[in-house]
């Protein structure tokens, strides 16, 4: 009689789990639908879509400004190194001048 009572106990258990297990799946795939759903809506909102544009041409907007920041900076540094030659040059000559100026007075 025992025997028979949990038997019986288990398969009700085996039943339930299984019952539950079905239910917990079709409760994943409706979560996973509404998901879907959700996300179709937001890709399709005309609010969404605006702010990516605008997203979009601020990233343009900013990697404009970094090149033209690179390309001035360029600019100013090669003239920096333009001017520093010439600096160099210069001292150089009056260095030259200076010391031919020493051995012509000994």
């Amino acid at each position: 009689m025992r025997l028979i009572l949990i038997a019986s106990l288990c398969l009700a258990a085996a039943a339930c789990s299984r019952s539950d297990e079905d239910r917990a799946r079709a409760d994943a795939r409706a979560a996973g639908h509404d998901l879907a759903d959700a996300a179709r809506d937001v890709r399709n909102d005309p609010t969404v879509r605006q702010a990516g544009a605008e997203a979009r041409q601020a990233g343009r907007d900013a990697a404009a400004s970094v090149r033209k920041g690179a390309a001035d900076a360029e600019i100013k540094a090669g003239q920096a190194m333009i001017d520093a030659g010439q600096d160099a040059r210069r001292a150089a000559a009056e260095a030259r001048s200076d010391s031919s100026g020493d051995r012509q007075q000994n």
